[in-house]
């Protein structure tokens, strides 16, 4: 099984070698990339060199798509949305700005 991973910007002496648990637990943060450059760099490294590791992130990827790919668009519920503003209101928080809440004083 083949994965493709992006190029990355960080220089290979650079890259600090992780092991299988460390690269597993980066998952989900790595397909979703939101590691810093250095640790997606790691995985990605690590990926490279491990024969074990990439049936797992191929895997994880693709279920990741499926699931993106299933998501179906949602029309804001303004109902709702007036609903929660007045639980807010009536649990003593103030509107800041618009869209936000400052909770109770106390």
């Amino acid at each position: 099984m083949t994965i493709t991973l992006p190029e990355t910007t960080v220089p290979t002496s650079a890259v600090a070698a992780i092991d299988c648990a460390t690269a597993v637990q980066r998952l989900w943060d790595y397909l979703d990339a939101e590691l810093d450059a250095s640790h997606m760099a790691e995985v990605e490294a690590h990926l490279r060199g491990c024969s074990e590791c990439g049936p797992h992130f191929a895997f994880a990827r693709k279920l990741a798509e499926q699931i993106a790919a299933s998501r179906t668009a949602v029309e804001p519920c303004e109902a709702l949305h007036e609903r929660v503003v007045a639980a807010l209101a009536a649990e003593g928080f103030r509107r800041a700005r618009p869209g936000t809440f400052d909770p109770p004083r106390v």
